[in-house]
């Protein structure tokens, strides 16, 4: 599974209860799942001659983001927290590397925290897809 490791160039903005897009991209070291997965299903007919077909269903992926914790009243804590349980979907956009966009509407499924001994505390938040999930050029 590939990982997509934020960088300069990464934005991460999931809307907020007024539908406006809050950048949390300080926040996030690591973003899984950020795309789209193919399932391919084989059919094969009862005839006098075989037929095979490849019939591909597209799917989004669940997505995670991990990062850093931190309490702020601004900080993506109040955030994600707030959402947790949530029945609204919320758009979330991630552009990886400034020339694509990954955008889709998703539900929070799950935020926990990593509290490692003597480390920093890291949060991860897992996001499922509701609808269809777009992956496009941004220029």
């Amino acid at each position: 599974m590939a990982k997509l490791i934020a960088n300069s160039n990464t934005v991460v903005r999931i809307d907020n209860a007024s539908g406006a897009l809050k950048d949390i991209t300080s926040a996030v070291t690591e973003i899984d799942g950020a795309g789209k997965a193919f399932d391919i299903l084989e059919v094969t007919s009862f005839s006098d001659s075989e037929v095979k077909q490849f019939m591909g269903l597209a799917q989004a992926r669940s997505l995670t983001l991990r990062g850093i914790y931190s309490n702020g009243s601004s900080d993506a804590d109040v955030f994600f927290r707030a959402r947790l349980g949530n029945a609204t979907e919320r758009t979330v956009e991630i552009k990886p590397d400034g020339t694509r966009m990954i955008t889709g509407e998703y539900f929070l499924s799950r935020y926990d925290y990593d509290l490692t001994n003597k480390e920093v505390i890291r949060f991860e938040a897992e996001f499922v897809p509701t609808g269809k999930v777009q992956v496009k050029s941004t220029s």
